[in-house]
């Protein structure tokens, strides 16, 4: 859940809901190349938090777009 906590500080003043893991997970302390990170994006993916972007191009560039569950999460715990 730490990586999802770190997208308010990405998702803070944009009008998109569009993430880079990649980046949140360095802001969050956490190694993108390391397993932890393959886990908690697959944790976050596996239970709605964050999406494939619905342009494939998107998705392989390493974009995610967070869920309406995903927000709701973030805003219950600031």
């Amino acid at each position: 859940m730490r990586l999802l906590q770190a997208t308010r500080e990405q998702l803070h003043g944009k009008p998109t809901r569009e993430v880079e893991p990649f980046e949140i997970a360095e802001k969050a302390g956490i190694n993108p190349y390391s397993r932890e990170f393959d886990t908690a994006l697959r944790y976050l993916l596996d239970h709605g938090y964050i999406e494939h972007y619905p342009n494939e191009a998107v998705t392989a560039l390493g974009m995610y777009r967070v869920t309406n569950k995903g927000l709701e999460e973030i805003i219950s715990n600031p």
